[in-house]
């Protein structure tokens, strides 16, 4: 929120990545060749691994990786185990980028036994160093070190939520001395300790009693006359003046400021999924799909044999499903209910269904029959990761009855997704899978990718809803 800290806190976050890969890199060279390790073809000299060279090239690539993976990006409230696995995907990224580098400038050929030694230690550092200084910042503003005074204006749902936030992010250096409304009683509880402390009228001498050194106006849309007011009373002082557009009620996926030659223009519906992001997960799936059907592929054959031989009927089942932007796709199966199981009606499959053979159900149970699904995602139609897609008919049914349940077509559909590996699959609750699908539309990464990845293979034999 405030544009001069957040850089100290940047630099601060930054210097100390450095600071613990440089470590981490140096800890590396002597682990592997002055401690238990053998080294057959002798010891390389230590000036290869800790000349100033090498340290700025790793401090460049390291801080141009995190900063594209948007670990230096204002913290969004990220869960503490998902930037931590973005840690392990850039980390890795970038020592790829390090060993490419080495092996287009000869003179610098790293050992792989210490860069597989580093991958670790840098890791761990890095999260550690992040930890510590989350910690030290937190005391050094709980103690009131630095803290820029707030003063609020408006106290509806919009304040209430930036309150929570400054609160919840105390390294923003804000401290908020009160909040003014025309509607609530003075003394009246806000959020917790913050209270109504004035009327609106009263902002520019309030704001010289209390000391604030900032303002901040919440006012809703409907208030636009006050706000008039309100600036034009405001208009010779000295505090910074921020104000934040009531639109919260109308924004459908995380807000996102543009600019048309010079002027902001609010996106409500923009997805970290775009551009060449969109581009890099396609060339993901590109490849591990791929992989995939090679790897998997007798696999699909003994199953696709046994399908034929348990049950009557074609080996693989297709259906259209709906995906990106609403747009319909063939989607593939092997099938695991008897033939003609479309003509006894339209409803998900629930446990002990009749319709699933037992070969079926098998392989419901451990999502084997999603396999041919690799093909729609070689094809473009589908991701690895992504909401699942579902039958046009229950797509229309339940937009036209849940908000927001169309904006999961923002992203491809996918073979895996969050709402899966959480256990929300099947015949279960459809608004905390549209919970969690769409705090993956909001939240994507590559990191975030990888998660969903390792937790679906983790959980492959403990699905409670796989039926």
């Amino acid at each position: 929120m405030l544009k001069e800290h957040h850089r100290v806190v940047l630099g601060l976050f930054a210097g100390c990545d450095i600071a613990a890969t440089c470590g981490a890199f140096i800890a590396a060279y002597y682990i592997r060749f002055h401690t238990v390790f053998d080294a057959p073809a002798g010891i390389p000299d230590a000036d290869l691994y800790t000349n100033p060279f090498v340290f700025s090239v790793i401090s460049i690539t390291w801080t141009i990786a995190f900063g594209l993976a948007g670990l230096y990006a204002p913290r969004r409230l990220m869960p503490r185990i998902d930037e931590f696995f973005r840690i392990i995907y850039v980390v890795f990224l970038a020592t790829f980028v390090l060993m490419g580098l080495g092996y287009l400038y000869r003179d610098y050929l790293f050992s792989r036994g210490v860069l597989l030694i580093f991958l670790f230690l840098d890791v761990i550092a890095i999260a550690s160093f992040r930890m510590l200084l989350r910690a030290v910042l937190a005391r050094l503003r709980k103690a009131g070190f630095n803290l820029r005074r707030l003063l609020v204006v408006g106290s509806g749902e919009l304040a209430k939520t930036l309150i929570r936030r400054i609160q919840e992010n105390p390294y923003t250096g804000l401290k908020i001395v009160g909040v003014l409304d025309n509607t609530r009683r003075i003394g009246e509880r806000v959020v917790e300790d913050v209270k109504i402390v004035g009327r609106i009228s009263e902002t520019k001498r309030l704001t010289a009693e209390l000391s604030a050194d900032q303002i901040l106006i919440t006012l809703q849309l409907s208030d636009y006359r006050t706000l008039t007011k309100l600036l034009n009373e405001l208009k010779d002082t000295l505090v910074d003046i921020k104000i934040a557009p009531d639109i919260l009620q109308h924004i459908m996926l995380r807000s996102y400021v543009e600019e048309i030659d010079g002027i902001p223009i609010v996106n409500l519906t923009y997805t970290p999924l775009s551009g060449y992001k969109h581009k890099v997960k396609r060339l993901m799936d590109l490849l591990l799909s791929m992989m995939a059907l090679i790897l998997l592929s007798p696999a699909i054959l003994l199953v696709s044999l046994l399908v034929k031989l348990t049950s009557r009927g074609p080996v693989f089942y297709r259906q259209t499903r709906m995906g990106l932007d609403g747009k319909s796709f063939m989607m593939y199966k092997f099938r695991t209910m008897v033939d003609g199981a479309d003509q006894m009606g339209r409803e998900w499959t629930r446990k002990n269904d009749p319709r699933v053979t037992r070969f079926g159900a098998f392989l419901r149970r451990f999502s084997i029959d999603e396999f041919p699904q690799f093909y729609n995602v070689l094809k473009g139609d589908m991701s690895i990761v992504g909401p699942r897609p579902e039958q046009p008919a229950f797509v229309e049914e339940f937009g036209n009855t849940i908000p927001q349940y169309m904006l999961r077509h923002k992203v491809k559909s996918g073979l895996t997704g969050l709402a899966q590996v959480n256990g929300w699959r099947g015949d279960t609750s459809l608004r905390k899978r549209l919970k969690s699908d769409l705090y993956y539309i909001e939240n994507w990464s590559m990191s975030l990718d990888v998660k969903i990845l390792y937790l679906t293979v983790a959980r492959v034999f403990n699905q409670k809803n796989a039926y």
